[in-house]
């Protein structure tokens, strides 16, 4: 396996630079699997949410390096957290509930005013 399709490369897409210090990362092909499902992505520094996104191919957005919000996002989140969803409508649906509960600093245009009604039954 190269270095360019490795499982440390494609986390250091995602990943600020400074937690591969002294990282080991150790990945199961299962866990590659599902981060090509869709989900939505949390970006955490301490307990505030900086961005919140979703994608019908996790690995695919949170790794786009065009995506300015994640991108400054991921260099100052502590942690990141990922919801694996069914389909892609409902990774969109989690995302904006998501938004309206922690009200991210980068999420700009997907402000509280613009939430879609949940149905959780």
């Amino acid at each position: 396996m190269s270095e360019a399709s490795s499982p440390v490369s494609l986390l250091k897409t995602v990943l600020p630079e400074r937690f591969f210090d002294n990282l080991i990362v150790s990945i199961k092909p299962n866990d590659l699997i599902v981060l090509c499902k869709p989900g939505v992505y949390i970006f955490w520094r301490k307990q505030e949410a900086l961005y919140i996104g979703s994608s019908r191919r996790l690995i695919s957005r949170m790794s786009n390096p065009n995506h300015e919000s994640a991108r400054r996002a991921a260099s100052e989140c502590t942690r990141i957290e990922i919801h694996i969803c069914k389909s892609e409508l409902l990774a969109r649906e989690l995302e904006q509930h998501f938004i309206t509960r922690f009200d991210p600093i980068y999420n700009i245009s997907k402000r509280k005013s613009q939430s879609i009604p949940m149905n959780w039954s």
